[in-house]
């Protein structure tokens, strides 16, 4: 069973620590944006006007409970909108 698991588990099995295929995700992702950081104002501007649209919509049975400096919006129905 041991041999079994070592092979085909990933990294984390045996360890708290993140598996390589993400460690490696997460040191290309950091990289990516120090090469590159357009890319970080431009998603800071897109979560701007993302907020900006859902501030001029009718969310009457929708609450955002992300926070706005996050670049996911999470929308929750209100409980009694579904019995509507």
């Amino acid at each position: 069973v041991v041999d079994h698991q070592r092979l085909s588990g990933a990294g984390y099995c045996f360890s708290a620590s993140a598996p390589p295929f993400t460690a490696s995700a997460a040191i290309a992702s950091l990289k990516h944006m120090e090469s590159h950081p357009a890319c970080i104002t431009r998603l800071q501007e897109n979560v701007s006007y993302m907020y900006e649209q859902l501030g001029k919509t009718d969310l009457s049975h929708l609450v955002v409970t992300s926070d706005e400096r996050s670049p996911i919006v999470v929308l929750q129905l209100y409980k009694e909108s579904i019995y509507e």
